[in-house]
């Protein structure tokens, strides 16, 4: 892009390295990927560009729907909506298998939109290592306003409570979890109100002799109160956390 022109400017070489102040003006027009806090690397980013195409879905109800939809989404044009209906047992799952990482420190953030109807809305990162895989969870009770970590014996643990999660259309809310993966520990928790140690915390490990890989999985449940509706904007993999 000529510098200070718009795209379709003139097609003869021009200068297009210029000082950081004027890069300013590329980095405005793409935007910025939205992360909570902006540590880490990512080595992985999904804003739903591509729909669902990368994913797999699976649902427990002919009324539940997970689709793409550009009604709503925090960056970018797009966001999945997951519709579930008036159903205490329904829910609304998606996942997908990535490449096995680099050792270190692995942070997950997802991005979405809440209902005051919603039950439970859970990730997960599973890490296939050729003779274990060992799972990392996080789990938001919406009602009670309580924060779950999975812990070592695939049971849920409490570690944060009175977290009030404000419900309204368009609204986008973030939760980042670390797995400290060399030493199989849990590293921390954020959301916008602050940043919880999960340090002495471990996952949950089994032996398993599956081929290496990383395993990526959101997961949405209904309550008989009424019909769920939410957005998820984005999945964001991070390594080197700090």
């Amino acid at each position: 892009m000529t510098h200070g022109a718009p795209d379709n400017y003139q097609v003869n070489p021009r200068p297009t390295t210029f000082t950081l102040q004027d890069d300013a003006e590329l980095a405005e027009r793409l935007g910025a990927t939205p992360s909570l806090d902006r540590l880490g690397n990512v080595i992985f980013i999904d804003e739903f560009e591509d729909g669902l195409n990368k994913w797999n879905t699976e649902v427990d109800a002919a009324t539940t729907i997970i689709d793409e939809s550009g009604k709503w989404s925090m960056h970018g044009g797009w966001s999945v909506k997951i519709n579930i209906p008036a159903d205490a047992d329904a829910y609304a799952k998606m996942y997908r298998a990535l490449p096995y990482p680099t050792l270190s420190k692995i942070g997950l953030e997802s991005n979405g939109t809440s209902d005051e109807h919603l039950s439970e809305l859970i990730s997960y990162l599973t890490f296939y290592t050729g003779s274990h895989k060992v799972t990392y969870g996080i789990k938001a009770d919406i009602p009670g306003g309580n924060i779950y970590y999975l812990n070592e014996y695939n049971l849920w643990t409490l570690f944060l409570s009175g977290v009030s999660i404000y419900y309204a259309s368009g609204i986008f809310h973030r939760g980042k979890f670390i797995a400290d993966l060399p030493n199989l520990r849990y590293d921390r928790y954020s959301i916008a109100t602050g940043t919880w140690s999960l340090k002495d915390k471990k996952p949950y490990v089994w032996p398993d002799y599956t081929l290496a890989h990383m395993y990526l999985e959101a997961y949405a449940k209904g309550s008989a109160s009424g019909i769920i509706e939410v957005y998820l904007d984005s999945f964001i993999i991070t390594q080197n956390e700090p």
